[in-house]
């Protein structure tokens, strides 16, 4: 369907939310659907964004468009990795205020089987300190098995602390990572006996009445519920759906959420209005402050013009243009999320893409637009930003140009393997990493690890392949042959041992 066809229609669905409401929040409504509709249509490689434009009290815009084959509206599940931080954040505010997990507390008090390395001080580092990531610890086997393989249970978590290093920040100084939310929601579950996706349910979902956003992505099964499946494109090219997948087991509290429009529009009024929603006190006010709060320096960096110089709990606290502005983003391959408010100004805005490539600057210059339509002169931000608009096209369209070329060029290869493709087949384990399995086709071979599968393709070095378990991320996998038989695999500086 045609975008401005799609956009008509989204407009008429939610012009009832317009009537009665200030001249100037109608005007920002219609002036951002109208960018938004540009935007799509000019870059043409987004097949789907929501758009929720708030105010404390009310919503001045909600809606989800798609210029895909996906029919999409305003409750439409995106996911929204890891903006879902500061949700999780909330859970740890909750167990320290009914003294079930104290801030202040070591994590070993929660944790006395795990065996941390002497050097990580671990008896120092604190339950805070993993919410304002500051613990100076880093476990990559961990974050990679929640977030991509789903291989992993309670017992593996915790005899995965093992591995946990020292990152380079050190303890104390802020480095972001998901490892603190996973290590959380590792003692959270253990010392609760609840896991963290139901205590966000009770805790916000339930009482906000956000009925489309959940921490379990079997959900999206239900009737009547539509996930905007993820996608990388090329600017140019048919859309390609990405072939990675969320399934519950890859949902994790660093990153581990669906929301919709609808929903999200609704978590940014309680950010606005001290934890109230429709005159409920949803989540204490005390909460909510906390969150917004300059915890941690960070080192003042800008993504997309919002600036980022300060952690609170899941938030990124800085400014755009000059004006105060709190915020957090989200990126998984397929999707790109974006979240901030203007805790001043009193406006928020949400919008949720499900593409990993353009996806990014398309939901910043939009998150803009908003933004610098409401604090300046209407007609000149929306001369500037045409200008912006037509200068993201250029830049995008360059760098598809560079990708596609890349592929091209990748797809002259030729296998450099010394055996035909069966000799290749087993199951490699790593302690850390867990099993990957390679199995041979007519043609190539197929590459299973959890949730991650891919077909190979060639690489120029002998007994090597390269795969994209996560798409848009090509690695190399390197057999290792002993007496002429593959008896093991490496990759990303890990050894696989063939078991099989």
């Amino acid at each position: 369907m045609h975008t401005k066809l799609v956009v008509l229609i989204a407009f008429l669905g939610t012009a009832w939310m317009l009537q009665g409401q200030p001249a100037k929040e109608q005007a920002l409504a219609k002036a951002s659907e109208n960018f938004l509709a540009k935007a799509m249509e000019d870059l043409g490689a987004v097949p789907a964004i929501g758009l929720a434009i708030v105010r404390p009290d009310r919503t001045v815009y909600v809606d989800a468009v798609s210029i895909g084959n996906q029919p999409v509206d305003a409750n439409t599940n995106f996911y929204i990795a890891s903006c879902t931080k500061a949700y999780t954040a909330l859970i740890a505010q909750h167990l320290d205020e009914q003294g079930i997990i104290k801030m202040e507390d070591p994590i070993t008090k929660y944790l006395p089987e795990a065996q941390f390395a002497p050097e990580l001080e671990a008896d120092k580092v604190t339950i805070r300190d993993l919410i304002t990531h500051t613990s100076g610890m880093s476990n990559d086997p961990i974050v990679y098995r929640l977030a991509y393989t789903g291989e992993h249970d309670p017992a593996t978590l915790i005899d995965l602390l093992q591995y946990t290093t020292s990152n380079d920040a050190g303890r104390g100084n802020f480095q972001y990572t998901n490892f603190g939310y996973n290590l959380y929601t590792i003692i959270s579950d253990k010392v609760t006996g609840k896991p963290w996706q139901d205590w966000l349910a009770e805790l916000i979902f339930e009482p906000a009445g956000m009925t489309r956003t959940t921490a379990y992505m079997s959900k999206v099964d239900q009737p009547g519920w539509t996930l905007a499946k993820p996608h990388l494109n090329l600017i140019g090219e048919p859309f390609q759906e990405a072939s990675l997948i969320k399934t519950d087991k890859s949902m994790q509290s660093a990153g581990g959420l669906i929301t919709t429009a609808t929903d999200a529009g609704k978590w940014l009024q309680l950010q606005l209005n001290d934890g109230k929603l429709d005159g409920k006190q949803v989540i204490p006010a005390a909460h909510i402050r906390a969150s917004h709060q300059k915890h941690v320096q960070t080192g003042g960096d800008d993504y997309g013009g919002f600036g980022r110089a300060y952690y609170g709990y899941g938030w990124r606290i800085g400014t755009f243009h000059d004006h105060p502005n709190v915020n957090h983003f989200g990126g998984y391959p397929g999707y790109l999320t974006h979240f901030s408010f203007d805790p001043e100004a009193k406006i928020g805005v949400a919008v949720l893409t499900n593409e990993g490539f353009w996806g990014d600057n398309i939901m910043s210059l939009l998150a803009g637009f908003v933004y610098d339509w409401w604090y300046g002169d209407p007609e000149k931000v929306e001369a500037e930003y045409d200008k912006k608009l037509k200068k993201m096209l250029a830049s995008s369209k360059k760098t598809s140009k560079r990708i596609a070329a890349d592929r091209d060029n990748r797809a002259g290869r030729t296998w450099q393997l010394e055996y035909d493709f069966p000799a290749y087949a087993g199951t490699f384990t790593s302690d850390k990493y867990g099993t990957v399995t390679v199995t041979p086709t007519d043609a190539s071979l197929h590459v299973h690890s959890g949730n991650l599968e891919c077909v190979a393709t060639p690489f120029p070095e002998t007994n090597t392949i390269r795969v994209e378990m996560t798409p848009g991320r090509g690695t190399v996998l390197q057999f290792l042959l002993e007496d002429g038989k593959v008896v093991g695999l490496y990759t990303d500086g890990e050894r696989f041992e063939k078991v099989r």
